[in-house]
């Protein structure tokens, strides 16, 4: 079912699949991505262990508000009280979350905040934000660094394209993966003053890495062997900085959910539920 909620003074659009009332999963994506980004399979995945699972839209994407005529920043802070607020309006009091990439960063912000709303986290390629770790391969960065661009005359759907090349990861994949890739993005509403907004909220909040040692809840961090914009130390930091996290990898995998990662994406979550 989807859904308009308002909070925090944005309105957030969302998905639900299953029971409410069931124990609840939420779903947040990562830069420039939507909800609609999240393979069916894993959605399909969750349903069949019983859970209540909420896709949403952050901020500045997809069907939520985009925050061009208030041409203001935000924080991840702002961006995890966003969060609470969807929790809120669908009478969820503690739900397991799902972060990917940005929705990663959020969702480590979300657990330190507010502690008593969160059962467990599955942190994926994602990154404690530790500036001494090591940076992204530099052509990957900058092709990410151009989709924020708005002075950028390239036109979108090259960009895009190029976007999918660095993050793909070590597959053999046919032009449509890619085409598909681009066609939901620009569905979704790539703009590039919005996905720098987010990429803002990202890059500027004060770092929470020194605080992760006090999460006291079940954590699997998934990341890909072949991530170009947060290499695999970023992975490791993570699941070394929380205690009792467990660290599984998705093999040949970037910096993206897709068809080739899903299966082992799935089995990872699989993994988290059935043993935490």
């Amino acid at each position: 079912m989807p859904g308009l909620i308002s909070t925090n003074g944005v309105v957030l659009a969302y998905d639900s699949y299953g029971q409410p009332g069931n124990r609840a999963v939420v779903l947040l994506q990562g830069l420039a991505e939507g909800r609609l980004f999240w393979p069916e399979s894993t959605i399909e995945t969750l349903l069949d262990q019983g859970f209540y699972v909420v896709a949403v839209d952050n901020r500045d994407i997809g069907d939520s508000t985009i925050l061009e005529a208030h041409g203001s920043a935000y924080t991840l802070e702002d961006m995890a009280a966003d969060t609470i607020g969807l929790l809120d309006a669908l009478h969820i009091r503690k739900a397991d979350v799902i972060g990917y990439s940005l929705g990663g960063m959020i969702a480590q912000v979300l657990a330190l905040k507010f502690p008593s709303r969160v059962k467990s986290l599955v942190l994926t390629m994602t990154t404690s934000r530790d500036p001494t770790l090591p940076t992204g391969d530099s052509a990957a960065l900058a092709v990410l660094m151009k989709m924020a661009d708005a002075t950028n005359t390239t036109p979108p759907r090259e960009r895009l394209a190029a976007l999918w090349r660095v993050i793909a990861g070590e597959f053999e994949y046919a032009r449509q993966d890619e085409t598909n890739f681009v066609d939901l993005l620009l569905k979704t509403g790539y703009r590039p003053a919005a996905v720098a907004r987010q990429l803002n909220a990202g890059l500027t909040t004060p770092p929470c890495y020194d605080k992760l040692g006090q999460l006291a809840l079940p954590v699997t961090v998934v990341h890909g062997e072949a991530d170009r914009i947060f290499p695999t130390a970023h992975g490791e930091d993570l699941a070394r900085r929380i205690p009792g996290a467990s660290l599984r990898w998705l093999p040949r995998g970037g910096h993206v959910l897709c068809r080739h990662t899903a299966s082992s994406f799935n089995a990872a979550l699989l993994h988290h539920f059935c043993s935490k």
